[in-house]
């Protein structure tokens, strides 16, 4: 064509500037989308992690507060409390003088109770409760199971003679406090304490604590300092009769049954609770009250694989052989008993003077337990309608009772009983779940236990009654 003829244009005919704005913005927009989706999937993945933590914590709550209310229930007069001290903080007592802690209360405390804080090496001084505060600081007349902040008496603890005496906490972190002061038993001009409240509440709590290496440090440091009560069978020693015989008893390990552990326990009442041991052949046995290094020295011997603190409640803990051989080498074992002390206690055969007999017969003899429907109270409404919504949500249950126990003769003894029918593997877990769920409306009648119903002995009236709150074979 001539130099004004047909231009070939064919290809930009339908270009159009617009269009190509459109589609970058399209592109634009697509990536601020994906930005945005990553945005709330990690938003939802922290609400997931903060969930599953929170859940997990309350878990751990719920546990340790089962355990603390089983500690708790087994002192006949029903009125103890205990604080695990988790935090001495750094302020200034309102009153001069006075000593401040922080940590969550089990049981009731009152202002102006007087009190004993273990600490140290078996250390135990007398205080006073000055003030009682919640997290949110609010100034209580008394408080039950919530974590608080006291403000005690010095007591007799020993008061600072210099700016740098002063500047230290006489008491720290793991140190417990309780109402009521460690029995001992004196045996000529020995002394032992036949009881370990410290050691038994710290276990207690356990479950929130075992990843804190201050903590286990502390627990360890007490088991050390303990002395434990043992059950044995003494007898003559043929070939000496002015020796005796002594033989020990083993358990076999729930996580290992290969495994042969020696139970001690911490008290005549958690001993209290054993059904005898056929293997010591002897329907009550003596009970030997030994420290830590005897108790040591026959866990390592040939028959056993370690020892079991409390094997039947209220809280159990395994001390296996390995942990007892670490702990025999610290330099607090060595200081206390001798570096060699649990490999020279010899237990065949000891001389008279050696056994410290405790006074099993003192221990709370079994006590009449009446079990009944509880009365249609509103409280009892309100947690039968959520012992079925739970139930509801949650197919490992089949059934669950709830009944009512009480000692004729404490009012204070009064519990929920729960009789849960699930399988064995669920049902610590759906225990702590039920005492989540339950709680807030446990207010006249604040205890409760636990019982899964294919270990229970029920007569055959049990199930003709028909107690089930929550039955999902009659839904």
């Amino acid at each position: 064509m001539g130099l004004f003829g047909k231009k070939d244009n064919d290809k930009n005919d339908n270009f159009d500037p617009a269009n190509d704005i459109a589609e970058e913005m399209k592109i634009i927009l697509e990536a601020k989308e994906e930005v945005q989706q990553e945005k709330e999937a990690k938003a939802r993945e922290i609400e997931e992690a903060f969930a599953r933590k929170k859940a997990q914590e309350e878990a751990i709550e719920a546990k340790a507060a089962m355990g603390a209310a089983e500690v708790l229930a087994m002192d006949k007069e029903g009125d103890n409390f205990y604080i695990l001290i988790d935090e001495v903080p750094q302020i200034e007592p309102d009153i001069e003088g006075d000593l401040v802690f922080g940590g969550m209360l089990r049981g009731k405390l009152r202002k102006g109770d007087e009190i004993y804080v273990l600490h140290g090496h078996n250390e135990v001084h007398k205080l006073q409760v000055q003030i009682i505060r919640n997290e949110e600081h609010s100034i209580l007349e008394e408080a039950e199971d919530i974590r608080v902040e006291i403000e005690v008496t010095r007591g007799n603890l020993p008061k600072p003679e210099t700016p740098d005496q002063a500047a230290d906490r006489p008491v720290g972190r793991f140190a417990v406090l309780t109402g009521k002061a460690p029995q001992t038993l004196k045996h000529g001009d020995q002394e032992a304490y036949i009881e370990n409240p410290r050691l038994l509440d710290m276990m207690a709590e356990y479950v929130r604590y075992e990843g804190d290496k201050d903590y286990f440090g502390s627990l360890m440091a007490v088991a050390i300092d303990s002395s434990f009560l043992v059950p044995a069978n003494i007898g003559p020693d043929p070939s000496n009769p002015n020796k005796k015989r002594i033989g020990f008893p083993g358990m076999k390990d729930k996580n290992d049954p290969s495994k042969t552990m020696l139970p001690v326990y911490t008290d005549a009442r958690a001993f209290a609770r054993s059904k005898g041991f056929k293997s010591l052949k002897q329907e009550k046995p003596t009970a030997l009250n030994l420290s830590f290094a005897k108790v040591a020295a026959i866990a390592k011997d040939d028959r056993h694989a370690g020892f079991i603190v409390n094997p039947h409640g209220p809280v159990v803990f395994t001390f296996p052989k390995a942990l007892v051989d670490g702990l025999c080498l610290t330099s607090q074992f060595a200081e206390r008993y001798g570096e060699d002390a649990a490999e020279k206690t010899g237990f065949e055969s000891l001389g008279s003077s050696q056994v410290m007999e405790a006074p099993v017969k003192s221990a709370p003899a079994p006590r009449k337990i009446i079990v009944s429907k509880p009365a249609e109270t509103g409280e009892f409404k309100l947690l039968a309608a959520a012992v079925r919504n739970y139930g509801d949500t949650h197919p490992e249950v089949s059934k669950i009772a709830i009944l009512m126990s009480i000692q004729p003769d404490d009012s204070k003894s009064k519990a929920y009983v729960f009789i849960i029918d699930c399988p064995e593997e669920s049902f610590e877990k759906v225990g702590r779940d039920l005492g989540k769920v339950c709680k807030p409306f446990m207010k006249t009648v604040k205890a409760m236990r636990l019982q899964l119903f294919s270990q229970g002995k029920f007569p055959a009236s049990f199930t003709e009654s028909n107690p089930w709150i929550y039955n999902k074979l009659s839904l």
